[in-house]
């Protein structure tokens, strides 16, 4: 797994590298200072994890958004946060229409950057035996939200609530929180039971 910084202060982007470097264990952090090299970074390799990304870079018309948005189509669930200095509402809006957060320079403190290196670098969850598309149709069906419809994911792959807190960066509070929610919205009694009527994919012997 690797985390992608994008920030053309040079300073910075190795201070963000030695901070996530602290807060990870296996990830490795490769970054990139234009808009161009965090492109062909992307394509280059298959195995991101995260992206921490600032908005302008240098004075070409391209963003650090527009490397978000092409790592978004890449990977809709990896986590993101822009690193900006910028308060403009539309880049903000931007921000949050790519399902990123959002944090205003100077560098970050540690407490703003542990939750996404907990994401980043959380190990993949194993593979799922129920249909994940019959989870999202339960999930358009009843109105969950979509951090409701990843818990649920993470639950129905085997995962526990605590094993979902830390790889979504969430509190174990938050995530029992939002159980209880999925359970009222959907009138089911436990997860559990929720999922007994869940339609399995097949797995080939490799994942026995």
């Amino acid at each position: 797994m690797a985390i992608l910084i994008v920030e053309d202060d040079e300073l910075l982007g190795r201070a963000l590298a030695r901070a996530l470097a602290r807060l990870t264990r296996d990830a490795e952090i490769v970054v990139a200072r234009t808009v161009e090299e965090a492109l062909a970074q992307l394509e280059a390799r298959r195995d991101w994890s995260g992206f921490l990304l600032d908005v302008h870079l240098g004075r070409g018309e391209r963003t650090g958004l527009d490397v978000l948005a092409r790592a978004r189509s890449l990977y809709p669930d990896a986590p993101a946060l822009v690193l900006t200095g910028s308060q403009d509402s539309s880049v903000i809006h931007r921000v949050a229409s790519l399902d990123a957060g959002y944090v205003v320079k100077p560098l970050p403190e540690t407490a703003v950057l542990a939750p996404f290196a907990r994401r980043a670098s959380a190990p993949p969850p194993p593979a799922s035996a129920i249909d994940g598309a019959w989870i999202d149709r339960l999930a358009s069906r009843v109105g969950l939200s979509p951090s409701q419809r990843e818990i649920l994911h993470g639950l129905a792959r085997g995962e526990t609530a605590s094993a979902v807190a830390v790889r979504t960066g969430r509190s174990p509070h938050t995530v029992k929180l939002h159980v209880r929610q999925i359970l009222a919205r959907s009138g089911a009694r436990s997860i559990a039971s929720l999922l007994a009527s869940a339609p399995r994919t097949k797995r080939s012997p490799r994942d026995a």
